[in-house]
């Protein structure tokens, strides 16, 4: 039962008791559409949803900016998993963790390569801008060296599952991934084990 990151210094991104995900947070396969891509991606980071102009976007840990509105601060990390975009954020702790926070509406003003944050601090406006898909969302990541030395994704989910039950106390968490394909006819056995119940046991 121990924490899996210091009890203080990671807090659910997103101001709304909601915990919502339309992709899961493993390298899932994605179809980029005819006249967007001919290829097959993979979508990695968890998705958010939200209210489109009505949630605000926090800052998960005491940090810097290193990029925000496609500006990018002079020193970082070198080959550090920065893409500077008009609707992203990057932030970087302590750790040397780098984290991208995804289509905004709107970033504050005063969002700017250099300034330091606290955990909590606001970022901006949930939206749907860049390559969302369409659709209001955070796109929220976490890159890391890896043991290998390279850079590489640290799997958020579990940090963002940990810290929504300790702010909001949830009685229930229902997961609904990952995805299964099977063909008219075929009969399905439906697994709750990935969810998750403050009483402990869910059948």
């Amino acid at each position: 039962n121990s924490p899996l990151l210091r009890p203080g210094t990671f807090c659910y991104p997103l101001k709304q008791r909601w915990f919502a995900t339309l992709t899961w947070s493993d390298i899932e396969p994605i179809d980029g559409g005819r006249t967007i891509s001919n290829q097959v991606g993979y979508h990695n980071g968890v998705d958010l949803g939200g209210a489109e102009g009505m949630v605000e976007i926090i800052a998960a840990t005491d940090a810097v900016v290193v990029s925000s509105r496609g500006e990018v601060l002079d020193e970082y990390d070198e080959g550090a998993p920065v893409q500077p975009r008009y609707d992203v954020v990057y932030l970087r702790d302590r750790r040397g963790w780098y984290y991208r926070y995804s289509h905004f509406q709107s970033i504050d003003p005063g969002i700017v390569p250099g300034r330091v944050l606290k955990q909590g601090d606001r970022l901006g406006i949930l939206g749907k801008e860049g390559a969302s898909g369409g659709w209001t969302h955070l796109h929220f990541h976490i890159a890391s060296r890896q043991p290998s030395g390279k850079w590489g994704l640290q799997n958020a989910y579990a940090f963002l599952h940990e810290a929504y039950r300790n702010q909001y106390k949830p009685p229930l968490l229902a997961c609904a991934r990952p995805q299964q394909m099977i063909r008219a006819g075929e009969s399905v056995v439906l697994d709750a084990t990935p969810s998750w119940s403050a009483c402990g046991s869910i059948r």
